[in-house]
């Protein structure tokens, strides 16, 4: 490639420069293609289009993407020769994609064929922001760096208390009654002493239970807790300052560990006057405003070659068959009683139809008027079906086929 100092002043590398193309029938073509653009090569039959676009432009690009590897890799590949052209500058390793389909796989795409699909899918998996579809927020974990920094916004000075709610596991057992299920009961004696005695060798000293501390030290205190309500265990005791911010992060991650990916922040009303505010965190992957949980991005998620992230309809061919309505209804100008549903028509079928008018008239749609004439919600019961009325519609009907394709009559059908 030349140097800097030999490519005239009215060539840069933002353009592709080719300088005296003489591939086939070119005649001695200079032309510049820029980069970042979608450059369309178009003419006659015989003006030399893909001689410019395949044996120029993409076999130089090639070639020198060839040349730049290892002699032993070389041997693997096809030698590609030099195109008949004086200079090609700004170019970059080409692909070259063909207006033919080289393979069978109806899920090949240009993007698989060039293998570029495999990079954006990482892309998407690394880079990728998932938003929640009811209310637009962005979905993400609750990182222990981020709740410090929100933590240390607050006014200085002020305490708060790191807390996770104590979980008692109960052995199953079936209520006496109605009214005693609606009632939480108090977890059994043995449970919560097991409970308490865990925590406590796990270097827990203190509950929280309605704005109060209760110390494992003064065992009279515990007797204040009611853990039919939720009780929450002291991690730690903070006030807000500068010099807290790696304390605060080790607390979170102990709550996390501990709780199963949760942790509360409890702030105590100060002498300000700031009323007591509590904040909750977890590490699920879900929308904070409405809980809806979310799949994390990973490069799996978006190939459809794969069954976890093809779409589950089309099992990741990108179409489906359904019944088209203008072959299934094709005179729009006949009653139901003449026949409008065509598929009803055939003998095989002839009870459907005898079931529809019988439905129709059970619900006050008239069967002598044309399809056409009906209002949009009595053509969508007979279409969509009237589960209330025991009448599954022209849907459930092709639904119900579609159960049956393992005979070959339904399928000739079917693809009618």
């Amino acid at each position: 490639m030349a140097t800097n100092e030999l490519i005239p002043a009215h060539i840069t590398q933002d353009t592709i420069s080719i300088r005296g193309a003489r591939v086939h029938n070119l005649k001695n073509i200079s032309v510049e293609i820029p980069h970042n653009a979608i450059t369309v090569v178009t003419g006659v039959s015989g003006s030399g289009k893909s001689s410019l676009a395949f044996d120029t432009v993409y076999a130089e690009g090639q070639r020198r993407y060839v040349e730049s590897l290892s002699a032993y890799a070389r041997q693997f590949l096809e030698r590609m020769e030099k195109p008949d052209v004086d200079e090609i500058s700004g170019i970059a390793p080409a692909v070259a994609i063909r207006q033919k389909n080289s393979t069978r796989n109806p899920r090949s795409t240009v993007a698989t064929a060039t293998e570029i699909y495999d990079y954006l899918r990482l892309l998407f998996a690394r880079c990728g922001q998932t938003f929640c579809i009811h209310c637009g927020t962005q979905v993400r974990r609750d990182n222990p760096d981020e709740i410090a920094s929100k933590v240390l916004s607050f006014v200085p000075g002020r305490r708060f208390y790191v807390l996770y709610e104590l979980r008692i596991a109960a052995p199953p057992s079936q209520p006496a009654s109605r009214r005693a299920a609606k009632k939480k009961a108090s977890p059994p004696q043995d449970a919560l002493r097991n409970a308490l005695i865990d925590i406590q060798k796990r270097g827990f000293n203190r509950l929280y239970q309605n704005g109060r501390l209760h110390e494992f030290s003064s065992p009279e205190t515990l007797l204040d807790v009611d853990f039919s309500k939720p009780a929450f265990v002291v991690v730690d005791r903070l006030s807000v300052t500068p010099d807290c911010r790696s304390r605060l992060i080790d607390s979170i991650e102990i709550c996390y560990r501990e709780a199963g990916g949760e942790a509360i922040l409890e702030f105590v009303p100060d002498a300000v006057g700031n009323p007591t505010e509590r904040l909750l965190f977890n590490d699920r992957f879900e929308c904070k405003k409405d809980g809806t949980l979310y799949q994390e991005p990973e490069p799996r998620l978006f190939s459809f070659n794969n069954p976890y992230g093809a779409c589950p309809r089309c099992q990741g061919f990108g179409n489906t068959i359904d019944f088209d309505l203008n072959l299934v209804v094709p005179d729009p100008s006949k009653s139901l009683d003449d026949g409008a549903v065509e598929p009803w028509t055939k003998p095989r079928y002839r009870a459907l139809f005898q079931d529809m008018k019988k439905w129709a008239r059970s619900q006050a749609i008239p069967t002598n008027v044309a399809w056409r004439q009906l209002t949009a919600e009595q053509r969508r019961l007979v279409l969509e079906g009237d589960p209330e009325n025991d009448f599954e519609g022209v849907k459930g009907f092709f639904n119900w086929l579609e159960r049956k394709k393992y005979k070959l009559h339904v399928r000739v059908f079917l693809s009618r």
